[in-house]
């Protein structure tokens, strides 16, 4: 097994985010570069309920890991709900907020005697 690991991994913590949240959710999610728009989630039914959550490749960064969250809301309410709507809303505003506060606690265990220090410790919050 590999000593190399991420320590500020955005995507990683979004789905231990969602993961504590919204345990029921099942999703796949993939890059995909030939994706015209940021992000997409579809529903599948056959030949058995699957979730696809792509994300383009030509976004920025920061903006991949925004539309990650939006596409996760989508993921969690299905696909009869309203799309935009408040229950959408609130779990996006659930999502971000656990998503903040897994980093806080991230930068809290390394700002305790970690032999990097928070000072180069570089975290992506969401406001």
């Amino acid at each position: 097994m590999s000593n190399l690991k991420f320590i500020n991994n955005p995507f990683d913590t979004l789905i231990e985010a969602v993961g504590v949240l919204y345990p029921e959710v099942n999703a796949l999610i993939q890059f995909n570069p030939e994706l015209e728009e940021e992000g997409c989630t579809s529903f599948y039914e056959y030949p058995s309920s699957q979730v696809l959550i792509e994300l383009s490749t030509k976004l920025p960064f920061e903006v991949m890991v925004e539309t990650l969250i939006h596409e996760l809301a989508h993921a969690v309410i299905g696909p009869d709900k309203e799309d935009h709507g408040e229950e959408w809303e609130l779990v996006l505003e659930n999502i971000r907020c656990k998503y903040n506060e897994l980093l806080e606690l991230t930068a809290q265990k390394f700002g305790e005697g970690n032999s990097i220090g928070s000072d180069v410790l570089y975290l992506y919050f969401l406001y």
